[in-house]
């Protein structure tokens, strides 16, 4: 936790932010230290030593061994002045700062020792106002925080407080309190928890979300188990809506721990703790953990609607790891279980449950259609999706549920080259996830509309909506958003020129994709270093990286990234002069692409025939080629690629031997370059685009 505070702190203060630390003594400093406090007649230098060695250079185990020796009479202060008050023969250090503060706790009278237990079992701090609930003796209370602060035990904090109610203590050192803890009875610990855990839910009724989590690792540590499992439950929701992955695991965690030791039978809490573990997982990256946890609920619930809903997560996990025909296996089981009970929905009590389910489960079969290439089932399963909406009447989830099937249908729009339109669905999702306040959505719409400004060749804008879909990422703990927003920007960088930042990006996503497991992934990182290493001039390892994208797509089955990388093999092939494979190639995507309505692959095909045909020198084809490209790049806007279509068209007419035509295209494609370049307002990034190799042609020629 302190590591987390202090990086977030080096994040926000970044220059300003200075770590200082703090080592332990060396030698010279304890014995320094030493001398000054024990600067008393009748200390030996080996008792001194003796100190030395026992403290290792730790500042608080010298100070309360000081504090010790005076507590025991070691050392008195007689006529202003410390003296040694027994034979240096009789004087005893403890091995360890916890047996010193053990002895010195051993020292104090019951009454001290009893009211700084009861401390202890409040944590580090704790009010003047609870313990003065809870203590006996309430006449008294104040004066012995006072002598326990005297001894130094104990520190009252300094803050602007109204009233006694408000007074805050804080032990002097955490090992003061773990020690004093560990001094109570397991059995008088757990009465003192149960009595703090009830006392803090009466004193602060009025506010008891600020303290949620106290109260909830109080009753974990008593024996109000049934107390226990609700507060914990609490604080895991808490936790979880505020994107504390890690809190709030722990306290899921230990609602199953209570449950299963069989301290209280609640089988819907324990379902309710592993679905929601399950959740966590599933969003960190920790498929494994998550499946076992659905199962587990599988087992626990008796349910049916909600046994659907964990086979259905089960299904969302898969595809997160790119194992699409798992997935569909999953969804379908799914479906036909709710197809099943839709003969008994007269009696469920809960209608909304089941349609907000149908809807997810189609949700989630348009989705694993569209990564794998089949627009046509992913818009009928998105038709079907949106169909069952005017039966959910909750407006929030109805919301939610039609933003999420516009998310996927802009996926595809922008696929079959309908960009505008791609646009307006993404503007209409994102307009929802604002309204409802749905980070986690918002976060997936800034990270897929990026597609609509690259298309525009405003990469610029890429980067400022993928930053904020990388804060919220992080923000939520979501590993698989994290992951590709990461890779996309790797991708816009690469557009940019600025190849040091793709690398950085690359390398983050690789580590990320480790954790959370997409192969998918894997597949995308070796098409664009491809990119990147073809930028480079590196032919050879952008083919090996391409082969390895072609094989990882094959392997999970999605067709549509498989061609996509076809493509970028091609063009590898005719810049190195392998024609004939080339056009094998192009063939072969064009046939998917015409056969699936994939218009941003017909195009890259038309540009990449025109490239090939200038080669072979068929000067005509070459054209016919790039003016498709140009008529299906103005039908679809995307307009980025203009540049590259008029610089090769530019080049057949140079070929052909017309110069006029010749420099029409080239004045052309420098002035679609220099438009393109006027977007990028960073100079330092507009710099690396346009000496990127392909530009610097442009603008040369």
């Amino acid at each position: 936790e302190c590591f987390a505070v202090k990086e977030e702190l080096r994040e926000s203060l970044a220059d300003k932010f200075t770590e200082l630390k703090i080592e332990p003594l060396d030698q010279y400093s304890s014995l320094e230290l030493t001398y000054n406090l024990l600067e008393i007649p009748g200390f030996t230098e080996e008792l001194k030593q003796k100190i030395l060695t026992k403290a290792e250079g730790n500042p608080f185990f010298l100070e309360e061994i000081i504090s010790s020796f005076i507590e025991s009479g070691v050392l008195v202060f007689d006529a202003g002045v410390w003296m040694l008050g027994k034979p240096v023969s009789d004087i005893q250090i403890p091995d360890t700062v916890q047996l010193v503060i053990a002895a010195r706790l051993d020292r104090l009278q019951t009454d001290l020792k009893s009211v700084l237990q009861m401390a202890s079992v409040i944590g580090r701090t704790f009010y003047e106002g609870l313990l003065v609930r809870i203590h006996e003796d309430k006449k008294r209370l104040v004066d012995y925080l006072e002598k326990l602060e005297d001894y130094e035990f104990i520190l009252k904090m300094i803050t602007d407080v109204r009233t006694a109610e408000d007074i805050e203590y804080m032990f002097k050192h955490p090992l003061i309190q773990q020690v004093t803890y560990t001094s109570l009875l397991k059995s008088k610990r757990k009465k003192l928890h149960g009595r703090v855990a009830e006392t803090m839910t009466a004193l602060y009724a009025d506010r008891l979300d600020d303290f949620t989590e106290v109260i909830a690792q109080q009753y974990a540590n008593s024996d109000y188990y049934q107390k226990a499992v609700e507060w914990l439950e609490k604080a895991g929701k808490k936790a979880k809506s505020n994107y504390a992955n890690e809190d709030a695991t722990e306290y899921f965690h230990k609602v199953i721990s209570i449950i299963e030791a069989g301290k209280v039978s609640n089988p819907e809490a324990l379902a309710r703790a592993y679905e929601s573990a399950g959740d966590i997982y599933k969003t960190t990256g920790k498929n494994e953990e998550a499946i076992e946890s659905y199962n587990k609920v599988i087992e626990i619930s008796e349910d049916e609607l909600y046994r659907i809903r964990m086979t259905r997560k089960i299904a969302d996990t898969y595809q997160k790891q790119s194992m699409y025909p798992e997935a569909i296996d999953y969804l379908e089981r799914s479906r036909k279980k709710l197809e099943e009970l839709s003969e008994k929905l007269d009696e469920l009590e809960d209608t909304d449950a089941y349609y907000i389910e149908l809807h997810t489960i189609f949700h989630g079969l348009a989705w694993v259609n569209y990564l794998i290439g089949d627009f046509t089932k992913a818009q009928a399963y998105c038709e079907q999706s949106l169909a069952e909406l005017s039966s959910i009447s909750d407006e929030k989830e109805r919301n939610l549920a039609e933003a999420s099937i516009l998310n996927i249908i802009a996926a595809i729009k922008s696929s079959t080259g309908e960009t505008e339109e791609s646009y307006e669905c993404y503007q209409r999702a994102e307009g929802i996830y604002e309204k409802e306040d749905d980070l986690p959505g918002l976060g997936t719409v800034y990270n897929n509309c990026v597609n609509y400004f690259s298309e525009k060749g405003d990469f610029i804008s890429c980067i400022t909506y993928l930053e904020k879909s990388l804060e919220i990422a992080v923000k939520t703990g979501s590993a698989l958003s994290e992951a590709i927003t990461s890779f996309n920007l790797g991708a816009e960088y690469l557009n940019l020129g600025s190849f040091s930042r793709t690398r950085e990006y690359l390398e983050r996503y690789q580590g990320l994709n480790k954790l959370i497991n997409n192969r998918l992934g894997e597949g995308w990182a070796a098409e664009t270093y491809s990119d990147l290493y073809a930028e480079e001039g590196d032919n050879e390892r952008a083919m090996e990286s391409i082969d390895t994208a072609i094989a990882i797509f094959q392997e999970v089955k999605s067709t549509i990234k498989e061609m996509g990388a076809k493509l970028s093999k091609a063009d590898l092939l005719i810049e190195m002069d392998r024609l004939p494979e080339a056009e094998k190639m192009l063939n072969e995507v064009e046939k998917y692409s015409m056969k699936n309505s994939v218009t941003h692959y017909l195009i890259s095909i038309n540009i990449s025939r025109g490239q090939l045909y200038l080669k072979k020198e068929e000067y005509e084809k070459a054209l016919t080629e790039l003016r498709k490209a140009e008529k299906g790049v103005k039908d679809a806007r995307w307009t980025s690629v203009l540049t590259t279509i008029y610089y090769y068209a530019g080049k057949v007419k140079e070929k052909q031997g017309d110069k006029k035509g010749s420099e029409k295209y080239l004045k052309k494609a420098k002035k679609n370059l220099k438009e393109n370049a006027e977007k990028i307002t960073d100079e330092v990034l507009r710099e690396s685009y346009l000496n990127k190799s392909f530009n610097k042609k442009v603008l040369s020629s």
